[in-house]
Formats: C-alpha cells, sequence, structure tokens
C-alpha cells in the first residue's frame, strides 16, 4: 500500500469516529476566555457556514473570517490567504 492510500484509509478511519460521535460540546463555547478566530469555507459540505456564525455568538471574544470560494479544508485550499488571515489574528 503507497503513503497516500495508508493516509487516504486513515482519514477514511477518523471520518467514521468522527461520525458516531454523539458528545455536544456547544453549550460549552461560552466558556472559552481566549480571542478566538473561526475560520470557515462558505462551500463547506460538511458543516454550513452559518454554524461558523452561531459559534461566533456563543464565543465571547471571537472573530469569524469566511473565504468565500472554499469548502472545508480552507488550510489546504487557499493556503497563503488562510496564513495571513491567521497571522493578522495572532498579531
Amino acid at each position: 500500500i503507497s503513503p497516500f492510500s495508508k493516509s487516504s484509509i486513515r482519514l477514511g478511519s477518523n471520518l467514521t469516529t468522527f461520525k458516531e460521535q454523539t458528545t455536544v460540546l456547544v453549550h460549552r463555547l461560552s466558556e472559552i476566555m481566549v480571542p478566538t478566530l473561526v475560520i470557515w469555507g462558505a462551500k463547506d459540505p460538511i458543516l454550513p457556514v452559518e454554524q461558523a456564525y452561531l459559534a461566533a455568538e456563543l464565543i465571547p471574544d471571537c472573530q469569524v473570517k469566511v473565504f468565500e470560494d472554499c469548502g472545508h479544508s480552507v488550510y489546504r485550499d487557499k493556503i497563503q490567504e488562510f496564513s495571513r488571515a491567521l497571522t493578522k489574528f495572532l498579531g
């Protein structure tokens, strides 16, 4: 098996595990006490962008950066733009 195939198998396994999780921690978002940046892809097929804004309403000191032409993997699809947004946030 090639390294790519192994990581695809591992990713599939992790996603299956993720889908089986039933613990919801939304009620704990208000406990986050550090500045937070939520980065999201507007075309995310896994988690709708509306969830980014809902999370931001619950996290006390939160900013949202949405990449309009991205899906779930903003950090991979828009490497430079993601890095700039993160660097700007971290100051």
